[in-house]
């Protein structure tokens, strides 16, 4: 639970390195500007967003795919590419190799991969072995400073909740502005601050609170939507149950009618 300061609610964009920034609060990606094209081939096909086109490397002796920046050394390497179906991997061999299965139900590997870490010369090289081809976006590249990766966490941690338990947390005396929680703000969450419960707010797809500086403490709870029509339904049920039973106890105690499975008296007299 965090504490973000009062203003406008920002929003998620195209690049999925700025939208982790804007959980985070910070700038703690560079994402550079990138050239890719194949071995052979000084050019290749662009997309709408300003992405390339990667065809796909149908045989072994096929040109591979080279993609080009320069980052900050030491920083870790990222490569976000949901419509890409191939492989990747630093050349200077440092790194992991990057599985990527996009645009195939189900997807099997995440869009964003850590590739390993700049060398010190800044240069970053990936080699894409496309088995079938794709595309990778704009902003593909993204290298990550974890050292203010964790100076944005420290902050973060430093003006957040305390006391954090299953029955809520304590916010700093006079907070004003969004308490984020890091859980997503599906239907059915319910938070308060110092007060009467009310559905929670959205934060970037997070449950959030908004403090008026009087807050001290905020707590969620969680009803399953389904689980007072369920109840309803259950209890709807049970009466109607109940009230057939209640009839066929009234049909049997009725005057000159016999309880069912016997014969009344009447009818076994005619007869």
């Amino acid at each position: 639970m965090t504490v973000r300061p009062p203003g406008p609610r920002p929003a998620y964009g195209a690049s999925a390195y700025r939208n982790q920034e804007l959980l985070l609060g910070a700038r703690v990606y560079d994402v550079p500007g990138y050239t890719l094209h194949l071995t052979d081939r000084p050019q290749l096909s662009r997309t709408r967003d300003g992405g390339y086109r990667v065809p796909a490397r149908h045989r072994a002796a096929d040109p591979t795919a080279q993609v080009k920046a320069v980052c900050l050394p030491g920083s870790s390497v990222f490569l976000w590419a949901p419509r890409y179906w191939g492989k990747a991997d630093l050349r200077d061999g440092r790194g992991s190799q990057g599985d990527f299965r996009g645009d195939y139900p189900p997807k099997r590997s995440a869009a964003m991969q850590e590739l390993g870490r700049t060398p010190a010369n800044g240069q970053v090289r990936i080699t894409l072995t496309a088995m079938r081809g794709g595309s990778v976006p704009k902003g593909a590249i993204g290298c990550l400073d974890r050292g203010k990766l964790r100076a944005a966490t420290d902050r973060l941690t430093d003006r957040g909740a305390t006391d954090v338990s299953v029955d809520g947390a304590t916010v700093p005396a006079g907070s004003r502005g969004t308490v984020v929680v890091a859980m997503p703000n599906i239907k059915g969450w319910e938070c308060a601050a110092d007060g009467a419960a009310r559905p929670a707010t959205s934060y970037l797809c997070l449950v959030s609170v908004p403090l008026d500086g009087e807050a001290t403490t905020v707590s969620c709870t969680f009803q399953p939507p389904a689980l007072r029509g369920g109840a309803a339904a259950a209890g709807l049920a049970l009466l109607v149950l109940v009230s057939i039973g209640v009839w066929r106890a009234w049909q049997a105690r009725r005057p000159g009618r016999a309880p069912a499975g016997r014969p009344s008296t009447s009818a076994a007299s005619h007869d």
